[in-house]
């Protein structure tokens, strides 16, 4: 009989490999930011029409992809969604996985972050400012009315070339320009978020839907054996 020690020993080692695996395999997909992973509706790359449905195509440094009465979903870094809304507009600045820049041209954006690698940074340029996550979350740019929205998690905006910062929490809001806080309704959602929340909840395609590793656990949080491998089924993002 093989000693509980040795049980659970062999459990995290596979636990570690599946998760590092699925972590391998999606930046061998996705090497650089901004991968085209799905479009609803009209959208298109540099003018070039794209179909509806999954896509793997990765993005380019200075393409832009554009949304008219469509919906398109770029996976940013291993743990960061970015989906764009109707009559939308997206730049890619700069693709390198562990300094990516995109930046909001018009329309709306929700930013689901799911993990943050402490190699990784993203930025988002939006009204001026330079947008960047610290926690994981749900965060809603508007390019019309030069906001940032916190829902979940926590962002630090500075104005482009500027030294004012303000650091943006759960349920404010702030106004690009000004950097001006104010608090806001986190359950005030509109058809764009119960989209992405519902892309969020979606088995993402080959088994490489972003998840942490996790090397170790105890008994009280070890998810069960059918469990290995799957992501987090929290689904708050």
């Amino acid at each position: 009989m093989v000693p509980p020690k040795t049980r659970l020993i062999v459990v995290v080692l596979a636990g570690a490999v599946v998760f590092a695996s699925a972590l391998l395999g999606q930046r061998v997909i996705s090497a650089k930011a901004g991968l085209l992973c799905f479009v609803q509706g009209r959208a298109s790359v540099e003018g070039g029409a794209l179909s509806t449905g999954e896509h793997f195509r990765q993005l380019k440094n200075g393409e832009s992809l554009a949304t008219e009465r469509g919906r398109a979903e770029v996976l940013l870094n291993p743990g960061t969604f970015l989906r764009v809304g109707d009559m939308s507009r997206v730049h890619m600045d700069d693709i390198k996985l562990t300094d990516a820049c995109v930046s909001l041209d018009s329309g709306s954006a929700v930013v689901t972050v799911n993990y943050i690698l402490k190699t990784d940074r993203l930025r988002l340029i939006a009204g001026g400012s330079v947008i960047v996550m610290k926690q994981p979350g749900v965060y809603r740019l508007d390019a019309s009315t030069g906001r940032l929205r916190v829902f979940n998690g926590k962002a630090e905006v500075r104005r482009d070339g500027g030294s004012a910062y303000v650091i943006v929490k759960r349920g404010q809001v702030v106004d690009l320009t000004g950097l001006k806080l104010a608090k806001f309704d986190i359950k005030d959602t509109d058809a764009l978020q119960r989209w992405a929340a519902a892309r969020s909840r979606a088995p993402f395609p080959r088994g490489l839907r972003p998840v942490p590793p996790k090397i170790s656990w105890d008994k009280t949080d070890a998810p069960p054996a059918s469990s290995a491998g799957k992501s987090n089924s929290s689904g708050q993002f």
